[in-house]
């Protein structure tokens, strides 16, 4: 039985018997494309569907937007990689006079000189050089 004004087309849920001079009356006035129309769009299978069965719309956050890209250009490389036999990365000479250049070069100072202080130290500490050496034979 249709509801919220819905019109009923044959091949649907047929009404009781004290509903036929109704269902006559609607189906006179219903064309043969909408009804087409509403069987077509209709999920034959289930019961009328209802707006109450429907989900609400799923809000997404920032941070789903993000990894959704991230996970995008991760899988853009990836194809480029195994598919261009040529492919390589190249890095990026930072200027010596740019910000990005001098903080580069003060990071790397830093770290050396940490690492020489820690090896230098009585008794020396080799935790910081253990984990390096760890790095660099997974690298290669």
């Amino acid at each position: 039985m249709p509801f919220n004004g819905e019109k009923q087309c044959v091949g649907e849920d047929h009404p009781s018997d004290s509903d036929s001079s109704r269902f006559s009356e609607s189906m006179a006035s219903l064309s043969d494309y909408e009804c087409s129309r509403q069987s077509f769009t209709s999920d034959s299978s289930s019961k009328s569907s209802s707006p109450v069965s429907t989900s609400p719309p799923r809000f997404v956050t920032f941070d789903e937007v993000m990894t959704a890209a991230r996970n995008l250009s991760n899988m853009t490389l990836a194809h480029e990689i195994a598919v261009n036999e040529n492919f390589e990365l190249k890095q990026d000479a930072l200027p010596e006079n740019s910000l990005a250049g001098r903080v580069k070069h003060i990071v790397h100072q830093a770290f050396w000189d940490v690492l020489e202080s820690e090896l230098n130290a009585d008794p020396p500490e080799y935790e910081h050089a253990i984990k390096l050496f760890e790095e660099i034979r997974e690298a290669s």
